[in-house]
């Protein structure tokens, strides 16, 4: 480790650009730009191969060391799981800073866990585990940090309402996070907004695409001159791509996975997002309002709190409360106006340097 500088190293699973890792990334990138810190970041090599085609591949990471390791392939699960564990146990060894360092682990399993108990034994770095979503707050792997409680130094969660989910009897281990991260690629002063409504989601039960896909299946009938999306991937892709397809209208359509949604959100005008329990802190949410969209929220959690002022609606999560507000929306006369509320809002409250400052003072 250099002198004066303090060594952080992000391990950090999955093997798609969701939010999460997005924000990992970015956070990894910008915290090597900064003299303090000397930045490490493992990932899968399928995670840097997505990187690399995403939109964020512009961002200058040459001043962190980004290692990339490849998965066992074997067809049987628990001989892959095997392998793999005795793979990134040994490559965790050599890898991870073992003394005076902040080993910072998102996206994790109990096999991650097993593979950094024996740096963790020989070593004195401190262990963050951070916890992204309320499924994670109550999946196996948590509940053996709670359980194991020399394993981790600190547990942090993403918003209060992932914090809720545990049952850490040991508070002064667990930090909220207070800002969020939003990504907006360069400056969104020359774009042309279209008539564009989009729902960008890892499709799962609790983000309710079904209930977006119903709702832009009758307002794209109502409404041609607009254009209505769904992105993203997941255990729904089937039944979302399907029932888009049976629709048979031109303008509503299932984009799948988008490497460049920074760029359709500079030109979307409504964003919607029909989170449970809470849409707080949604990167997603947070993107669109940076790049001066509508947005549309089910009213759940800290949603209305935190995403709306006079910059869109906060909603019940039925079929006709939707399409009611994005039909208010679309008819809204003046819609710069909510473009620019949404603009405000994010710059005096959300804006990204925020978000790095909180992490700096996370390694203090």
């Amino acid at each position: 480790m250099k002198k004066n500088k303090k060594n952080i190293c992000y391990l950090l699973g999955g093997n798609t650009l969701s939010g999460a890792e997005k924000r990992i990334i970015i956070t990894a990138i910008n915290l090597s730009k900064n003299s303090q810190f000397q930045v490490k970041l493992i990932t899968s090599n399928a995670l840097k191969e997505e990187f690399l085609k995403s939109e964020l591949h512009t961002l200058e990471h040459s001043k962190m060391e980004w290692i990339s390791r490849a998965s066992v392939r074997v067809n049987n699960r628990y001989i892959r799981g095997i392998f793999n564990l005795i793979k990134n146990t040994t490559l965790n060894i050599f890898q991870l800073p073992i003394f005076g360092s902040y080993i910072h682990i998102v996206l994790f399993n109990n096999l991650t866990i097993l593979s950094i108990i024996p740096s963790r034994l020989i070593g004195n770095s401190k262990y963050f585990f951070e916890i992204t979503s309320p499924d994670v707050a109550r999946s196996k792997a948590v509940k053996t940090l709670i359980k194991y409680k020399f394993i981790s130094n600190r547990l942090i969660c993403v918003s209060e309402s992932v914090e809720n989910k545990l049952c850490e009897s040991s508070p002064s281990r667990v930090y909220i996070r207070q800002q969020p991260l939003a990504y907006a690629h360069g400056d969104t002063a020359n774009v042309s907004k279209e008539n564009l409504v989009i729902f960008a989601h890892r499709l799962i039960k609790r983000k309710n695409p079904m209930l977006a896909v119903k709702a832009f299946k009758i307002l794209a009938s109502k409404y041609p001159k607009w254009s209505f999306y769904i992105c993203g991937d997941g255990k729904m892709k089937e039944e979302v791509e399907t029932s888009v397809s049976s629709a048979k209208l031109p303008n509503f359509i299932y984009k799948g996975y988008v490497y460049d949604m920074d760029r359709l959100m500079k030109k979307s005008k409504i964003f919607v997002s029909l989170t449970e329990p809470d849409n707080y802190p949604s990167q997603s949410v947070f993107s669109a309002m940076a790049n001066g969209n509508a947005l549309i929220v089910g009213n759940t959690g800290l949603s209305k709190e935190k995403f709306i002022k006079n910059n869109g609606y906060a909603v019940d999560l039925t079929v006709n409360s939707v399409i009611n507000a994005i039909e208010k929306t679309i008819n809204e006369e003046n819609f710069c106006k909510l473009s620019k509320n949404s603009l405000s809002l994010f710059k005096s409250k959300y804006r990204q340097e925020l978000y790095i400052e909180e992490n700096i003072n996370i390694y203090n």
